[in-house]
């Protein structure tokens, strides 16, 4: 297989009939003004579009990789982050872009990536185009109107985006509040976001709009596939590991948008059901999850890991803020309502946790650059499938070697 400059990386949890969402995405890659890529499709719902990926890559010009998933069968969870890491195992290219659901890209974003300075990742922002801010305040007034302006960048019935909808201009002041503008309503980024900025070190507010080198990922491990099967803050942490290791980055406005969109209620957050669904937990851990996460008291969130480890129902993995359930394997971070997710990362700056957590006990977090070494050796893609699939039950990608 090829080894191209660059992977667009693609996990498409949300599924339309028509495949409308992915068509526009596919149109945005096929406008680039750089075509040297390749796209890896690292789908939860395979067997739903096996037969339209080949038409669609024939339709919109594009090298498309389509590879099924499935997530570690040994743990319960909520959220599955680690979907995230299957591309950087799949893909050998030097340079791997995150495009999630319902981003798109302008035609000149390939050439950016490529223009960026050699092992310095990239930052892309957050331009959420919606929900609209005028629409929110009628809401908060008791005016319950839907929310339908972001409608008019895109809304299923074409595979076009219509850029001249997407606001030129922030809506929003420093502070994130909307600046009253009607006609910026849409646009919920401020000045800050403009700034092109030149190398420095990784931020720590990057939120999943990025492009990593992929030896820059598996350096700290990829994406933590430990705490969050519960918690869906895998960019808070990850930008942080990557900061205490000294990468660094660029970030680049303007280029890639991610319109409004609700999330699906079944697993990968999806919008229907997806071909292997996630370990389903347990009655004790969903009642722990609703309960504790509606605490206002810290101590009491604290009081109620102790318990349930005193009772034998979870294991504490006080080195690393992770909680483990002895029955569905449900896992977690540890951190206490009153200072929230910053029990859990202070943690990572205080003892320099740089790498994404690996608990070979229980099977999950896996030593990602040991499980790539083994796939690169494969030269076709149904061996790669077979061995990532495998590499959830194989003890040896379990082993830490740092």
């Amino acid at each position: 297989m090829k080894i191209y400059p660059l992977t667009i990386g693609m996990t498409p949890a949300f599924y339309d009939e028509n495949h409308m969402l992915l068509k526009a995405q596919l149109k945005c890659l096929q406008n680039q003004t750089f075509k040297d890529f390749d796209v890896w499709l690292i789908d939860p719902h395979y067997e739903k579009r096996k037969k339209i990926i080949p038409e669609l890559a024939t339709i919109y010009n594009l090298n498309i990789i389509h590879v099924p998933y499935s997530p570690n069968p040994f743990v319960a969870k909520r959220l599955d982050c680690a979907i995230f890491n299957a591309i950087y195992c799949y893909s050998r290219s030097p340079r791997i872009v995150r495009l999630s659901c319902y981003r798109f890209v302008t035609t000149n974003f390939c050439e950016e990536i490529m223009n960026s300075p050699i092992n310095v990742n990239i930052d892309f922002y957050s331009f959420n185009v919606g929900p609209c801010m005028q629409e929110e305040k009628e809401r908060r007034s008791g005016n319950m109107v839907p929310h339908t302006k972001h409608e008019i960048v895109w809304n299923f019935k074409s595979d076009e985006i219509n850029w001249d909808q997407i606001p030129q201009s922030p809506g929003c002041e420093i502070n994130g509040q909307w600046n009253g503008d009607e006609n910026l309503s849409l646009a919920r980024w401020s000045e800050e976001s403009l700034i092109e900025t030149g190398i420095i070190p990784f931020p720590v507010n990057a939120y999943g709009n990025i492009m990593f080198w992929r030896d820059n990922w598996l350096d700290i491990n990829g994406t933590n596939e430990v705490f969050t099967n519960t918690d869906h803050w895998e960019d808070i942490d990850l930008d942080l590991r990557a900061n205490i290791r000294g990468q660094l980055a660029v970030r680049k406005p303007k280029l890639m948008y991610r319109l409004f969109h609700y999330h699906g209620a079944f697993s990968q957050r999806s919008n229907v059901e997806v071909d292997h669904k996630c370990k389903e937990q347990c009655d004790n851990c969903k009642y722990f999850l609703r309960y504790a996460n509606s605490m206002s008291d810290r101590k009491d969130r604290w009081k109620m890991f102790e318990m349930r480890e005193k009772i034998k129902e979870i294991k504490l993995y006080r080195d690393v803020n992770i909680w483990s359930c002895n029955k569905c394997g449900l896992t977690g971070a540890m951190w206490g309502w009153e200072n929230g997710e910053a029990d859990y990362t202070d943690n990572i700056k205080i003892n320099g946790l740089y790498k994404a957590t690996v608990l070979k006990d229980i099977k999950v977090g896996r030593n990602l650059r040991r499980l790539v070494n083994d796939m690169d050796k494969k030269s076709s893609l149904q061996d790669k499938i077979e061995m990532y699939n495998l590499s959830w039950a194989e003890d040896k990608y379990y082993e830490k070697d740092w």
